[in-house]
């Protein structure tokens, strides 16, 4: 089994073989990045969880900026400062949801086993609705939208405009199976944010799972870096 929930028995219909794939696509295309910003005001930061005492789960992080009322997710945030531009953003919530399953879709489908129309539908009946609207995901793994959250000790090194601030939007505590989302937070979020937000929180759901971080760092510490450069990339 992929992890300790269900929720991912949906990305692929042979079970193991998502692990190979995903190890795969993440670091072959890990490897061809480059992560240079752009010519401004920038502040650097550290915190991970060999500083803050550890972690038992993962969780989105966005930026609040004083120019905006909007959040925008840090991996798209990051993504930004690094020159890379966003088109066609999604600008409904059915669009953002299609986003995220198409995704996924595009590189877990096995032309072996269901039509491509038929798992893009599976995907989003079964996982990515029930995660924008709350629910239980298979096996138990809940989804709820509460109150405020405590900025999780996995952010590792980021990088953000000056001024901004970091603010926490979600959080998957790995022994209880539950995505605390804060609300407020999530009705800031721009339907590309949102969708970014949701693909986060799976990507990283399975790196804590591989420890594929550590598998590229050398290192056992767990942090959000990676999936978040792969989230800001693949968007």
């Amino acid at each position: 089994m992929l992890v300790h929930t269900g929720l991912v028995s949906y990305w692929n219909c042979k079970g193991e073989a998502l692990h190979k794939s995903f190890v795969i696509i993440f670091m072959a295309t890990f490897s061809r990045w480059s992560f240079e910003a752009r010519s401004q005001s920038i502040t650097s930061g550290n915190w991970d969880n060999v500083t803050a005492g550890g972690v038992d789960g993962g969780g989105g992080i966005a930026v609040s900026c004083p120019d905006t009322d909007e959040l925008e997710l840090l991996d798209i945030h990051e993504a930004r400062l690094s020159g890379l531009y966003f088109s066609n953003d999604p600008q409904s919530k059915n669009e953002s949801m299609d986003r995220v399953a198409r995704l996924f879709a595009q590189h877990f489908w096995n032309p072996d086993t269901i039509d491509m129309a038929d798992y893009i539908a599976l995907l989003r009946q079964n996982a990515v609705e029930l995660i924008y609207d709350g629910g239980v995901v298979d096996d138990g793994m809940e989804v709820v939208f509460g109150p405020k959250l405590s900025l999780s000790p996995d952010v590792g090194t980021y990088k953000i405009k000056e001024g901004c601030s970091l603010e926490q939007v979600a959080y998957f505590d790995d022994k209880a199976q539950i995505l605390k989302i804060y609300k407020d937070n999530w009705q800031r979020l721009s339907w590309l944010d949102k969708a970014a937000l949701v693909t986060h929180e799976i990507i990283y759901l399975m790196e804590r799972t591989d420890s594929l971080e550590s598998f590229a760092n050398g290192q056992k510490k767990v942090t959000s870096e990676n999936t978040r450069t792969f989230v800001g990339r693949l968007f």
